[in-house]
């Protein structure tokens, strides 16, 4: 099998798995009331999605971990399949997505219910996170700093390479943030770029990063299944702030 072909199978198989356990996911979720709860100074509009199910990341994260999970055990065996490094955006995926599940569960059942964590709070969280993969990266992986088009050899950027690296990712799980506001939005530019995201790795030869950027893809379909309009499910802060690490901690995508 063709890695292309590899790959596409992987989406459409993650695809699919996320559509089957969509709909259990959504009777829990109801039965548990974890719906959202719209903010004073949203628009009217938006409020006929008051008590639609939230935390929608746990749909796609689950059968990301599960594909990626197995296609790594199978390397441990002796299989080919996909390289190990791909298990740092794993951790790092995981780490985002415990944050945005306590935003979201703050703002549902907390203290501060209808406003989540305090930004202070959250932003500190992110940074650290974001600081520790980009130490990572650096120093464990040892990816490429920085690459520009029309230039063969990389440019490094010395110790600058973690500020720079850490500002990008909490940028970009900001802006995912701010994206995910009408129904299917978020999800289907996300899809987008890991579409393009695994595009560029075949290119490059990074086979193993492509099929694990196609597992997101395949995911994010399954998961738009759900919330295109009328959303039955919203992606909520579980999910856009896994985006982060998908979007940057992925080596071969130097900054």
């Amino acid at each position: 099998m063709s890695h292309t072909a590899l790959v596409l199978s992987l989406a459409m198989f993650s695809f699919v798995m996320t559509v089957i356990w969509g709909t259990p996911l959504l009777r829990v979720l109801r039965h548990f009331r974890v719906g959202k709860i719209i903010r004073v100074e949203e628009p009217d509009k938006h409020r006929v999605k008051m008590g639609t199910p939230t935390m929608g990341g746990v749909l796609f994260i689950l059968p990301v971990l599960l594909l990626t999970g197995l296609l790594n055990a199978a390397t441990l065996i002796g299989f080919s399949i996909t390289g190990r490094s791909v298990l740092v955006p794993l951790i790092v995926m995981v780490g985002y997505a415990l944050l945005g599940a306590l935003d979201d569960w703050e703002g549902i059942r907390g203290k501060r219910r209808g406003e989540g964590m305090r930004a202070r709070t959250k932003f500190l969280a992110q940074v650290v996170l974001a600081v520790g993969t980009a130490l990572v990266l650096k120093y464990v992986l040892k990816v490429p700093e920085m690459r520009l088009p029309g230039i063969r050899d990389d440019i490094s950027l010395g110790l600058w390479y973690i500020p720079v690296a850490a500002f990008i990712i909490v940028s970009e799980s900001n802006a995912v943030n701010f994206t995910d506001g009408l129904d299917g939005l978020a999800g289907l530019i996300s899809a987008t770029a890991f579409a393009a995201f695994g595009g560029i790795a075949l290119m490059g030869g990074q086979t193993y990063l492509a099929q694990y950027c196609f597992i997101v893809v395949g995911a994010l379909f399954g998961f738009l299944w759900f919330n295109v309009h009328p959303a039955e499910l919203i992606m909520g802060d579980t999910g856009d702030q896994r985006q982060t690490l998908l979007q940057n901690g992925s080596h071969p995508f130097a900054l």
